[in-house]
């Protein structure tokens, strides 16, 4: 597994445009284990996050082609898909509000 800190201003434009909600930074997890499904590299990919920023997530974004379940949230994770996200990455953060005119 692999896992880079960045900060998100071109996908932050994205967020806000698509519904008020801003990534400010976050987390990038790589997991290409054919063996664990989905919600447990999500889980693993939360962990990661926890002990990285010391606080819980609230969205993960992952490719399409990846979303083969039928998965809202893995716990208290939105997940969301993502053009700009490889296969086999997960994208973790917290979204914020955005309010209009900021």
């Amino acid at each position: 597994m692999c896992c880079l800190p960045f900060g998100m201003k071109s996908r932050a434009r994205e967020s806000q445009e698509c519904g008020g909600e801003i990534m400010k930074e976050g987390l990038l997890w790589f997991d290409d284990d054919p063996k664990r499904d989905l919600s447990a590299k999500v889980k693993r990919a939360v962990d990661g996050y926890q002990a990285k920023f010391h606080r819980k997530p609230t969205v993960c974004y992952v490719n399409g082609a990846d979303l083969n379940e039928p998965l809202q949230t893995v716990g208290n994770v939105n997940l969301r898909t993502a053009k700009n996200v490889l296969r086999h990455h997960l994208w973790v953060g917290v979204e914020e509000n955005v309010k209009s005119g900021a």
